[in-house]
């Protein structure tokens, strides 16, 4: 057996942010997660109820076959994955604008992962 030893760096632009992701790493809270990683409040209230989100293969082919799909890493909700589905166009557009050498390794990467 290996014994292999962890560091985990946590960076956020407030305190409260970190001290919000320690409690939900306590709590095993995926909502508390959600807000930290700044999920849609929609995405994540629907996130615990039954029926309450769209699984990848339900959503329409426009969402899809988007390139920002890939920066999709969160569920959408069934009421309101259109306007959720703009929090992923705003990361890839931030990454594209950024560094578009990792945003098409990105792209690249994501078409592979199965069941996207």
């Amino acid at each position: 057996m290996r014994n292999i030893e962890r560091v985990r760096y946590i960076f956020a632009k407030k305190k409260e942010d970190i001290e919000k992701y320690k409690r939900a790493e306590q709590e095993e809270s995926d909502e508390l997660f959600g807000e930290v990683y700044g999920f849609p409040q929609t995405s994540i209230e629907a996130f615990g109820k039954l029926d309450g989100i769209a699984e990848y293969n339900e959503l329409p082919d426009e969402i899809r076959k988007h390139e920002a799909y890939g920066f999709l890493t969160f569920k959408l909700s069934r009421d309101n994955f259109e306007s959720e589905f703009e929090t992923a166009k705003k990361w890839a557009d931030f990454v594209k604008r950024n560094s578009p050498k990792i945003y098409q390794e990105y792209l690249e990467y994501m078409s592979k992962v199965e069941g996207r």
